[in-house]
């Protein structure tokens, strides 16, 4: 019943874009479905202990044979695994492509690697973010955790005049807003613009 209901929340929340929507879920349903496989053969276990002399022999009477918990350890890691796998079926539809081929993201990339005989190219451009969220270096901060809580970013580019500055990631602003909570003066003095935190 646990394994159904996490099954269906999770549809809704992934499909929300609601953090933790497909990560943690997925685990919760891996380490569900794992534990009541190893329920499963554990039972099995037992019934067979006393019907079997092999197995009486391969798994002493009292003893821990089967683990559930190593089971729902196993299923959680499969089942994330699964969800958040790339799709590297480049293998399989382009000719050369191995696990050490470089990959580019460039428009234009060499048709051959640098090295002769070496793997093929791998060419993600079509993967990338062509629009990323970008703000100024003098946007204010209380503007940047707005946009942090109602965008649900991860992150965030600053530019100063169409150059970038550099990246302003959850963890930072987190960081930030958690010295502002305690009372604590951030190193380089009050952050009333982004700037002052590539300073």
């Amino acid at each position: 019943l646990a394994l159904i209901c996490k099954f269906v929340f999770t549809i809704f929340t992934f499909g929300m874009k609601i953090p933790s929507g497909l990560f943690v879920p997925s685990i919760a349903m891996g380490s569900i479905a794992g534990r009541l496989l190893g329920i499963v053969m554990e039972q099995l276990a037992v019934s067979l202990q006393n019907d079997s002399s092999y197995w009486q022999m391969q798994c002493q009477i009292g003893k821990e044979c089967v683990m559930p918990g190593l089971y729902a350890m196993v299923g959680a890691a499969a089942v994330l695994g699964g969800v958040t796998r790339m799709t590297d079926n480049a293998r399989k539809t382009q000719d050369g492509i191995v696990t050490n081929s470089i990959v580019y993201f460039s428009t234009h990339a060499p048709s051959d690697p640098d090295n002769i005989g070496g793997p093929a190219p791998l060419r993600l451009r079509k993967l990338m973010d062509m629009a990323p969220t970008t703000l100024t270096d003098q946007t204010p901060m209380e503007t940047v955790i707005d946009m942090f809580r109602k965008l649900g970013l991860r992150q965030t580019l600053v530019t100063r005049n169409g150059r970038l500055l550099g990246v302003i990631t959850k963890k930072d602003v987190l960081t930030h807003m958690k010295q502002l909570d305690k009372g604590e003066s951030p190193d380089i003095g009050p952050l009333p613009r982004v700037a002052r935190m590539f300073l």
